[in-house]
């Protein structure tokens, strides 16, 4: 194996790594999303915490973003 192909190999298990990664943060957002939910479904509209609700929300979509690019990358290193 050439020294272009084990990098290449090297790019592609960090992508991976990282996608990984990304997918378990993605998990843990959407558990911190599905406890504060709960938590507020028996609360007054005035009492839920919105902004946590927000902000899990947030961090899930910008992990779903992170999981979809590090694809895009993984399939081009592949290809």
């Amino acid at each position: 194996m050439s020294q272009t192909e084990l990098i290449k190999q090297g790019l592609i298990l960090n992508r991976k790594q990282q996608r990984f990664q990304a997918v378990a943060d993605a998990k843990a957002a959407l558990r911190a999303l599905i406890n504060e939910a709960t938590y507020a479904q028996d609360k007054p509209v005035a009492e839920m915490n919105t902004v946590g609700l927000q902000a899990h929300l947030t961090r899930l979509m910008e992990n779903q973003e992170t999981t979809r690019r590090l694809d895009d990358e993984i399939a081009e290193l592949e290809y």
